[in-house]
């Protein structure tokens, strides 16, 4: 949804990865689906993710007349291999739904695969 002179205040969000090639993407307003299938806006094509792993949820919200946009990480994945680094510890969702806050590092199949960062510009 495109308001004008509010949605383009919003800050961006994208997932980094932190592996040697290091590449950005950035996250879809909506939802921005995660998988190992060329269907999905963010393709990892590895033998351990779903063919719908996961999605991004963005979410805006009015208060007190101020837009703030929230992300929302969910796994879809058969067998709950979603994870997120959080307390210190890598932590297994499974079919949950889990707000993001930026810096948080995700991994999406096995434990052994790539590192992400959830990044949220400055708004």
């Amino acid at each position: 949804m495109f308001i004008p002179g509010i949605t383009s205040l919003l800050p961006n969000a994208y997932l980094r990865s932190l592996s040697a090639e290091g590449k950005t993407l950035q996250l879809r307003a909506g939802v921005t689906r995660i998988g190992r299938t060329s269907d999905n806006d963010i393709v990892i094509p590895e033998p351990s993710l779903s063919r719908r792993h996961a999605e991004i949820l963005c979410r805006n919200t009015l208060t007190q007349g101020t837009t703030v946009r929230t992300y929302y990480l969910q796994d879809l994945s058969t067998y709950g291999t979603t994870w997120v680094f959080r307390a210190n510890v890598w932590q297994q969702i499974h079919r949950q739904e889990i707000p993001l806050e930026s810096g948080m590092k995700l991994k999406f199949g096995s434990t052994r695969s790539q590192t992400w960062e959830f990044i949220l510009e400055d708004s």
